[in-house]
């Protein structure tokens, strides 16, 4: 009896979770995003990163609207489309709705590439939440860009302000593609891109040059299906 008890293997203690981790983890991304990824590996946390994520979208949307609706009706207008048949203000609605509603789309879209290029061509092992935590995280960036934005508007009066390359050819519209191409190399996207290369080393335990790559194909994928669905509206949309 007391051989048997010698040899048996202690106990493993269980992980303990980090209190507060979805709160402490929407600075922690900033200042150490690989420290924040380690643990968040076999903790993943989605739904306050969601609602905060999405929150700063909202405000993006509601604070820019009366902007981003004006150009809109020049588009609509240039196109010679009708733009007297809906309220002014029902247009807003549906616009900030419908902005939400694709920014919200962003971080699933991009985990779902993830886990497809991570788990299958690079033979990865990673579940969904794993990554659609470091997609919310990394996207935490992303919308902070959306809030920074806001004070330039007003400033400038003008939704054509940025804080990437795409200011440089902000007359050329937003909806040309030389803006949504230019667009995607800024502050914001470049800090995003960083981080979410680093979150995806640490759920694969993989170097950080591996996430990168994998940040690359997923968010560069995203990015390249917004540019082409823009080539696609200037070549089959209707031409005024």
């Amino acid at each position: 009896m007391t051989d048997e008890q010698s040899v048996m293997p202690e106990p493993t203690p269980p992980v303990q979770a980090d209190s507060g981790l979805s709160f402490k983890g929407l600075w922690q991304v900033l200042v150490s995003p690989g420290e924040f990824f380690e643990k968040l590996k076999d903790n993943p946390k989605t739904l306050l990163a969601y609602l905060v994520y999405v929150s700063c979208a909202a405000l993006f949307f509601v604070a820019v609207g009366d902007y981003l609706l004006e150009i809109q009706m020049k588009v609509l207008e240039a196109q010679g489309q009708p733009t007297a048949q809906m309220p002014q203000h029902v247009m807003k609605m549906f616009m900030v709705g419908g902005g939400v509603i694709s920014i919200g789309l962003i971080p699933l879209v991009t985990a779902a590439f993830a886990m497809f290029f991570g788990n299958v061509f690079m033979e990865g092992r990673a579940k969904f939440k794993q990554l659609l935590s470091v997609a919310l995280y990394s996207g935490f960036i992303y919308a902070l860009g959306f809030l920074a934005v806001i004070p330039l508007v007003y400033a400038k009066d003008s939704a054509m302000v940025s804080y990437s390359l795409a200011t440089f050819v902000a007359d050329q519209g937003m909806q040309s593609v030389s803006y949504q191409v230019l667009s995607k190399v800024g502050l914001f996207y470049i800090w995003e891109f960083i981080v979410a290369g680093i979150g995806f080393a640490k759920i694969y335990n993989w170097s950080t040059n591996k996430g990168m790559v994998l940040a690359a194909l997923s968010l560069g994928l995203l990015s390249l299906l917004h540019v082409a669905s823009t080539v696609l509206g200037s070549a089959f949309g209707p031409q005024g």
